[in-house]
């Protein structure tokens, strides 16, 4: 009888193991980032072209893919599509650069070209082609601590230093010529402009001057700056302090405080141009309350690549109450922003190329619906740039959410 008891008690214990083992196994819920190759993702005029080829092996911190564009100026390490798509306009400008460059009498002698590739320059790819391990972007780091401090409700004021970045009167002249934004943070387009600007000035040779020597004529238009250099009206061919008084009187307009308005211009990881993109976007939707939060928000950020990332989530808003429905406020959540629309919905936007099931993500998602439960929100809407996985949408979808991928078209106008 003693042996039985204990047989059944081992059984049952088996069983017990087994169970929990077979409940771990089948419930796995999170993915691994991954990234198909460039070729999946660009169309073929992004994948090579006169001066350029973009690596085949793309890695992903499982929100931007990362790529390494190969020119013939220098090697990038382009951590966006949206990114690349600029970089290789700028590689065209470099081009011609280069051939005003290669005109003797500009500015009384041919410029340094310099080394084929910019060692030590930041944007240059440091990890192994197509590795996923040490693929993170400022974005990936950024998500990672939102899953920690997403309940906190902290809102820092970021530590930019407030400072002007020094780019010369005659940079952001010649830069207006080739169609560049004046503080494109592309290593090799700023080298090349510095450079021209010097000889320019030694020379004398205006920027007006200068458009007579650009093979074809002036203006690639690379981004909205475009050739004019204009932006909503605004001259980013003016100096930083100038564009910096614009944008704090258009916030003191608003409404924004002026000692948060100071800390947003103040912080320099955004460049005069992001910051003009963002004040632009909130001017465009005059009826949008809270407009503080949101400023708060962007002031708390120390990474370039988190720059971008949030000027577009700025953008993506702005598009979705011109194009998809009325944004009553901006609000906080921890140390992240959302929206309520007209209708009491929870707004959240995110140009990210793509979105998988993380361990991360799903703290994320979560945290955002409690959120959700006590505003209280009549539903939540998430906004993808790019695509997402196969299990996030299911799993997103399951919490009752309404996903919205690949929508920059639709909210920001350009296909990444």
């Amino acid at each position: 009888m003693k042996n039985c008891l204990l047989f059944l008690c081992m059984l049952t214990l088996s069983l017990l193991v087994v169970g929990r083992s077979s409940v771990t196994l089948a419930a796995e819920p999170f993915e691994k980032p991954s990234a198909p190759p460039a070729a999946s993702i660009l169309p073929q005029q992004m994948l090579s072209g006169p001066d350029f080829t973009v690596e085949p092996s793309v890695s992903t911190d499982g929100y931007l893919y990362i790529y390494t564009l190969h020119t013939r100026f220098g090697d990038l390490r382009v951590a966006s599509t949206a990114l690349l798509a600029k970089r290789i306009a700028e590689t065209a400008a470099l081009a011609k650069m280069e051939q005003v460059n290669a005109l003797a009498e500009f500015g009384g002698g041919i410029v340094d070209k310099g080394k084929s590739t910019l060692q030590g320059a930041a944007n240059l790819i440091t990890n192994p082609v197509g590795t996923i391990t040490g693929a993170v972007t400022g974005v990936g780091q950024m998500f990672a601590n939102l899953s920690q401090d997403i309940a906190s409700g902290n809102i820092g004021h970021g530590d930019g230093a407030a400072k002007i970045l020094g780019v010369s009167t005659l940079e952001r002249q010649y830069a207006a010529q080739f169609g560049v934004d004046p503080y494109t943070t592309n290593p090799l387009v700023k080298k090349r402009l510095q450079a021209l600007a010097s000889a320019g000035a030694a020379g004398n040779i205006t920027a007006s001057a200068l458009t007579s020597l650009i093979p074809g004529g002036a203006g690639i238009t690379v981004s909205a700056v475009g050739a004019s250099a204009t932006l909503n009206n605004v001259d980013l061919t003016a100096s930083p302090e100038v564009l910096a008084r614009h944008n704090l009187t258009t916030l003191a307009e608003m409404g924004v405080p002026s000692e948060t308005s100071a800390f947003f211009v103040g912080d320099q990881t955004f460049t005069p141009t992001q910051q003009c993109h963002i004040v632009s976007s909130l001017a465009s939707m005059p009826s949008v309350g809270k407009k503080t939060e949101l400023i708060k928000f962007l002031a708390d950020t120390n990474d370039p690549d988190v720059a971008r990332f949030r000027e577009r989530m700025t953008a993506m808003y702005a598009g979705y109450n011109a194009n998809v429905a009325p944004i009553k406020e901006f609000i906080s959540i921890g140390r992240h922003i959302a929206a309520l629309n007209a209708s009491g919905r929870l707004i959240l936007v995110f140009p990210s190329d793509c979105f998988f099931w993380t361990e991360t993500n799903a703290v994320i998602a979560r945290a955002f619906r409690d959120f959700a439960r006590d505003v209280p929100a009549t539903g939540i809407e998430i906004w993808v740039g790019g695509k997402t996985s196969h299990r996030f949408a299911q799993e997103i979808r399951a919490m009752g959410w309404e996903l919205h991928d690949q929508s920059a078209r639709r909210l920001l106008g350009e296909p990444y």
